[in-house]
């Protein structure tokens, strides 16, 4: 089976063939707000499971929900029409996790509180479908529900004028879209009511940045702030972007060409583990500012560890079936070693899956919503693949394997070089890899600490200053 590198080459070729890039729909940079899906439909054509189309599970609409959507209606009429001067919009993440008994975004809400930022200074967009009741209330939330529903619903009505003013220009998506991408008509529809979508978000979001007039615009993976950083762009606005995960290679995430229109304008690693031409943006752009989650978490952890015999494997949605596959081998030969399977937050098992593992006495799904550095904090044998999860428990002190046999490959790795992992080259290593007694080090390369003064200099010079070199 094709490597996911080799398939988001050949997706680049198509893009690059047909300049993509190059189509703008009222003044809109089309693919990069259509890519992320249509690259999923391609990808799991070729077998490969792509998290861009994954399902979210539907959550029933309450009280509660439409309390959200008035309290976000009244917010988004004080932004609209009165003055409030800011410093500084973070677009929250789109997953919270559980920190604690309480639900925190991990990568704004320690930034947050590590940087000592004024309340008064930022706009904090809440980017939750759902508002969970034990959310913590350490700063102001702006909720988004009635942006999200106002512009589905504007664009609905606008979509046959937006699309016959630019029929050309749906025309050749479309065509490109059928030809390599996927053959399913609702991806037609979704194009052009996506479009429209933004084209009214991106109005509602200017009118909001005229107002309160923030200098730069901050979120994390720019598929989840792509409106408010096409809002930001047209205003002349800083964009900046927060690493969302390790990245060692093409991904359909950060792969292809850079679109200044809605690309950030900096991007903020969290260590220096990753190659630097991976996130599509000028390398000159990136800047290492340190992982806040990891200093936040020093003053508030408190986590019993389990018995060294106990062992968590890291899965994601990519390697759902070889993950769980090697570990019911390993199961069977390792009677006396318990193993403890974490899957990504939008990893699904089906009823197959469940029923393997609970047949089996030493295997357990311990998939939950506690943030993922909490959870790691309880094992000391920790295993995966290319997951940022063992990157985090590396940086941790860990010991940590990464798996590159069973249809598993460890990215970058290289046998000549020491990085502090182990590296499980065939399902017989296991054995050597859980006698070991001591980690071999490397806590900073991944998660460096979050260093304030290099995070407020990212946020305070302005886009028009020239670009940002600074390196830890």
């Amino acid at each position: 089976m094709a490597t996911l590198d080799s398939l988001v080459a050949e997706i680049l070729e198509v893009e690059e063939r047909y300049n993509l890039n190059k189509i703008n729909i009222s003044g809109i940079p089309a693919w990069p707000i259509l890519k992320y899906r249509l690259r999923g439909h391609y990808l799991i054509s070729k077998g490969v499971t792509d998290i861009t189309l994954a399902k979210n599970n539907k959550t029933k609409r309450s009280i509660r929900s439409v309390k959200y959507w008035f309290i976000s209606l009244f917010q988004l009429l004080s932004l609209l029409f009165s003055k409030k001067n800011v410093k500084y919009c973070f677009v929250g993440f789109t997953r919270l996790e559980n920190v604690n008994n309480k639900r925190i975004d991990k990568f704004f809400d320690p930034i947050i509180k590590c940087c000592e930022l004024e309340e008064n200074d930022y706009l904090y967009f809440n980017n939750e479908i759902s508002h969970p009741a034990d959310r913590s209330d350490e700063h102001p939330i702006v909720y988004t529900d009635i942006i999200r529903t106002f512009s589905l619903l504007c664009g609905v009505i606008i979509s046959p004028f937006v699309y016959l003013l630019n029929k050309k220009e749906f025309q050749k998506l479309n065509n490109v879209t059928t030809d390599y991408f996927t053959k399913d008509k609702k991806a037609k529809l979704y194009s052009i009511l996506k479009i429209c979508s933004f084209t009214v978000q991106r109005v509602m979001y200017r009118r909001i940045f005229k107002n309160t007039k923030p200098g730069v615009i901050i979120g994390v993976s720019r598929i989840t702030f792509l409106p408010q950083a096409l809002a930001a762009k047209s205003l002349g606005i800083k964009v900046v972007e927060m690493q969302h995960g390790i990245t060692l290679g093409r991904t359909p995430q950060y792969s292809g060409e850079y679109n200044p229109k809605i690309d950030p304008d900096v991007f903020c690693a969290f260590g220096n583990s990753c190659p630097l031409d991976v996130f599509g943006i000028d390398p000159l752009k990136i800047v290492n500012v340190g992982w806040a989650l990891k200093s936040y978490l020093k003053t508030s952890l408190n986590v019993e560890e389990f018995d060294p015999n106990y062992v968590l494997f890291i899965s994601d949605p990519e390697i759902s079936d070889y993950i769980l596959s090697t570990v019911l081998k390993l199961a069977s030969m390792h009677p006396d070693v318990n193993f403890h399977i974490r899957r990504h937050p939008q990893e699904r098992y089906g009823q197959k899956q469940i029923t393997l593992i609970d047949d089996v006495q030493n295997v357990k799904d311990v998939t939950s919503t506690e943030c993922s550095q909490i959870a790691i904090m309880r094992y000391k044998y920790i295993v995966g693949e290319n997951s940022s999860v063992v990157f985090e428990a590396i940086s941790a002190g860990k010991m940590v394997a990464r798996l590159n046999c069973e249809g598993m490959t460890a990215m970058g790795y290289n046998p000549s070089v020491k990085d502090g992992f182990y590296y499980i080259n065939e399902i017989g290593d296991f054995e050597e890899f859980i006698n070991q007694r001591e980690a071999t080090g490397a806590e900073t390369v991944a998660y460096s600490d979050f260093n304030t003064i290099i995070f407020k200099s990212v946020i305070t010079i302005k886009a028009t200053d020239g670009t940002i070199t600074i390196k830890e």
